[in-house]
């Protein structure tokens, strides 16, 4: 989880989108959503950038944000169209931009692969979806 904490300060930013569920009691499992949204983020960052390298992380990665839109859409009103269209919004607006070395969200994806092996990628998300519950954007850090 430390590894996706630091992730969400340095794409925060990047990547901010209209909160739509606040948590009034924060979640120790974390904020489903701000996750979905940083590594769903550095999942089109990575199939854009790396298309031909990293497939085992790449693949674990789009898994692990597909397990986790399944979990938002079982847990809430949101549709896979709104999914769909966040993402593709998104994508319009700043993924398009990230190839270069010295763009953030290229470099977190680059050190979320170093740093992180597929097995604890896949437990880290494994914990943050295990439990039924409303998914929220906050507290996301």
């Amino acid at each position: 989880m430390r590894v996706a904490i630091f992730l969400a300060c340095a794409l925060l930013a990047l990547c901010r989108s209209p909160a739509t569920a606040q948590a009034e009691n924060p979640d120790p499992r974390g904020a489903v959503m701000c996750m979905w949204m940083i590594y769903s983020t550095l999942s089109q960052v990575a199939d854009k950038c790396r298309p031909n390298a990293d497939h085992q992380f790449r693949n674990a990665l789009r898994s692990g944000v597909k397990r986790m839109e399944d979990f938002i859409i079982r847990n809430s009103d949101t549709t896979l169209e709104q999914i769909d269209q966040q993402k593709k919004l998104r994508a319009e607006r700043s993924v398009a931009h990230h190839c270069a070395s010295s763009n953030e969200a290229f470099r977190e994806f680059e050190r979320l692969r170093d740093t992180i092996s597929i097995s604890d990628l896949e437990k880290e998300i494994d914990r943050l979806i295990e439990v039924d519950r409303p998914p929220v954007w906050n507290p996301c850090l």
